[in-house]
């Protein structure tokens, strides 16, 4: 996998908050699963953390968990993978439109070589 073309993609923390709470909690049993899944990573959560963060799910109150979780869990978790590699082209999202035109504009670049 360290062989072939890498793209590093990034954005800030409240940008990546706000796709994550839009995506999760689209439908009416969205609560209930994301507790379930907080409760699957409970070997890196404190049990007080797991009633906090489900307490929080169950109010609608997303933002602070969604944001814990990344900054403690998954960020430290990928950056540490990330680190292996040397990147062809980064890309800091602030909007996806944007984004995906970089990507296709680099693609496109790639593949006349």
């Amino acid at each position: 996998m360290k062989k072939g073309i890498h793209i590093f993609v990034d954005a800030d923390l409240d940008f990546r908050c706000n796709l994550i709470v839009k995506e999760y909690t689209k439908c009416k049993t969205s609560n209930e699963e994301i507790c379930d899944s907080i409760i699957k990573i409970k070997k890196i959560l404190s049990k007080e953390c797991l009633e906090e963060f489900c307490k929080k799910v169950m109010e609608n109150d997303y933002e602070e968990v969604v944001k814990e979780l990344m900054v403690k869990y998954y960020d430290p978790m990928y950056m540490h993978s990330a680190n292996q590699y040397d990147y062809n082209l980064k890309i800091f999202v602030s909007n996806i439109e944007k984004a995906a035109k970089e990507l296709e504009c680099f693609v496109d670049n790639h593949l006349k070589k």
